[in-house]
């Protein structure tokens, strides 16, 4: 994943959308915020999600009405409505069932690609009729340096200093970094080790306000970094997040056990994890 302006963004879409829907194209009307937003997604995977799901719609409306996208920003969240005519994201929906001719799996698989990027999708139904959807996805804004070059405020002291502390403990090594770059995006610091004794070690040393521990760490397993850690008086108030492939009844009472205080399974719910996040901070 990696920081895309909501505006480039919008403009692929555009642009793929009116390719896509026939020999002359539909009108796309986008509406979005002037102030310069920043979105910390896969890029690609998001120009085509959003295109084929424009594309969903413009297979229930006529062909002269056009195709709208809508966004707005409200407290670190961007809102984005795709639906059929005028561009108007603080409309109300008749909130009808769904098209019986939308793909079920498509919509499937879009959910999923929106979860993976900390955000949530909602498909519902306009006044007309024909689908629409209702993205809601994290994001930050930006300034723009001399050279013109996009800089996130996410990368700020001052929005660093509002954030959270965290030590994630994965040694999956990959999974640990894209989310260590996922949360740095949303402006917390974050410090990454692969196994349970550097866990204990690195928490000593920097008391953080949160601790995100793979279950299944090679030596000692995180249910004894958690009990370790409870033990230590200065970390006795750090928010300890178990993340685990298993999500049985008898995991999550293990991990409230050992001393976690909220039990996650993997892939980690983003949007659940920043909400966690974002009442720690």
């Amino acid at each position: 994943m990696e920081s895309v302006s909501l505006s480039k963004l919008t403009e692929q879409v555009v642009d793929i959308t009116r390719l896509r829907t026939g020999e002359h194209g539909r009108v796309v009307v986008a509406s979005i915020p002037q102030q310069a937003l920043m979105l910390f997604v896969d890029p690609e995977g998001m120009r085509d999600m959003l295109a084929e799901l424009l594309q969903a719609i413009a297979a229930s409306a006529s062909e002269n009405v056009p195709l709208s996208l809508s966004a707005h920003e409200d407290n670190g969240r961007l809102h984005i409505l795709l639906q059929a005519g005028d561009a108007d994201i603080h409309g109300k929906s008749m909130r009808l069932p769904l098209p019986p001719h939308v793909d079920e799996s498509m919509l499937s698989r879009a959910r999923s690609f929106i979860g993976l990027q900390g955000g949530t999708l909602e498909a519902r139904a306009g006044s007309s009729g024909t689908p629409e959807f209702l993205l809601t996805l994290p994001c930050s804004a930006s300034q723009t340096d001399v050279h013109g070059t996009h800089v996130t405020t996410a990368d700020s002291s001052e929005t660093s200093a509002s954030g959270c502390n965290i030590l994630i403990a994965d040694d999956n090594v990959d999974a640990a970094e894209s989310l260590g770059e996922l949360l740095n995006a949303f402006g917390h610091q974050v410090h990454i080790v692969h196994d349970g004794q550097n866990a204990l070690d690195e928490a000593s040393r920097l008391r953080p306000d949160v601790v995100i521990l793979d279950i299944g760490l090679p030596a000692m397993d995180g249910y004894e970094v958690a009990r370790r850690l409870r033990a230590d008086a200065n970390l006795a108030t750090a928010l300890l997040l178990a993340v685990t492939g298993y999500a049985q009844e008898r995991d999550r009472i293990d991990a409230q056990q050992a001393g976690f205080d909220h039990h996650l399974a993997k892939p980690i719910d983003i949007a659940r994890l920043t909400s966690l996040l974002d009442r720690r901070h």
